[in-house]
């Protein structure tokens, strides 16, 4: 079925609610509504790449931050290990010097100990003579 060029116009009319001769403005309008539409497919494409990089930027700045983080803890580790060593000596040192006042101390309680004794064993009789029994 054929339709005539004035039914055509009178169906776009009723269609578009414009009037015929404002078509070419409609199809300029629409053709460049197409073509904000290619753009926009673009600046989705550029909106997703950049998307992606940040993405990727912030898996780089993550991984650096925990290498840093990583860095500091051994860096933290090894002071609380020197630290350590430090007040181990230290320790050492104390004990080694109360070691050796202690000794100094009972080696010269031994020898007051043994002088004491030996005046008590000269003021006593002589315990080792023989008794003699009478029958």
């Amino acid at each position: 079925m054929f339709m005539r060029k004035s039914t055509v116009k009178k169906w776009f009319a009723d269609l578009l609610g414009k009037d015929v001769s404002e078509l070419p403005a409609l199809l300029k309008e629409v053709s460049n509504k197409i073509g904000d539409a290619g753009k926009i497919s673009v600046i989705k494409q550029e909106l997703a790449e950049l998307q992606l990089k940040k993405d990727i930027e912030l898996r780089d700045i993550e991984h650096l931050v925990k290498i840093k983080e990583e860095k500091l803890n051994i860096q933290h580790q090894k002071t609380e290990l020197e630290l350590k060593s430090q007040f181990k000596d230290k320790e050492v040192a104390l004990q080694t010097k109360y070691h050796d006042k202690t000794l100094k101390l009972l080696d010269d309680a031994k020898k007051d100990m043994t002088g004491m004794y030996k005046e008590i064993m000269k003021r006593l009789p002589n315990v080792n003579a023989r008794i003699e029994i009478k029958d």
